[in-house]
């Protein structure tokens, strides 16, 4: 298992959509994070090979974010999974990312689950 940040500019993110997109295994991603106007809940989309498979997943912290939408049609063509995960070991878990976090003490991460 290897975790591979995802490198994104979080700044202004309250008000512009920020997106990442990247190459690895032979397939692309992109990466789409934005905070809900109402809210202020960060909200994360993703597009694999340029088809939209997750629209605005709310996101907690320390969450697999793929794991938990549970048996979805993409699982068997991603082996990997995003998680926003803390800077630090003693970063609390399992809360609503907060989008003052980002960039900050939160970053986003490939989990790349290898041959498992």
């Amino acid at each position: 298992m290897e975790f591979i940040k995802v490198l994104m500019d979080f700044d202004n993110v309250v008000k512009f959509e920020k997106s990442a997109e990247f190459s690895y295994g032979g397939d692309r991603y992109m990466c789409c994070v934005s905070v809900n106007p109402w809210n202020a809940d960060v909200l994360f989309s993703l597009y694999f090979n340029r088809e939209l498979v997750i629209s605005n997943r709310v996101c907690i912290l320390g969450e697999k974010i793929l794991a938990s939408f549970g048996n979805e049609s993409f699982q068997d063509k991603i082996n990997g999974d995003f998680a926003f995960m803390p800077s630090s070991i003693s970063g609390s878990t399992g809360n609503k990312l907060n989008y003052k976090e980002l960039g900050r003490t939160a970053f986003l991460y490939f989990i790349d689950y290898g041959d498992i």
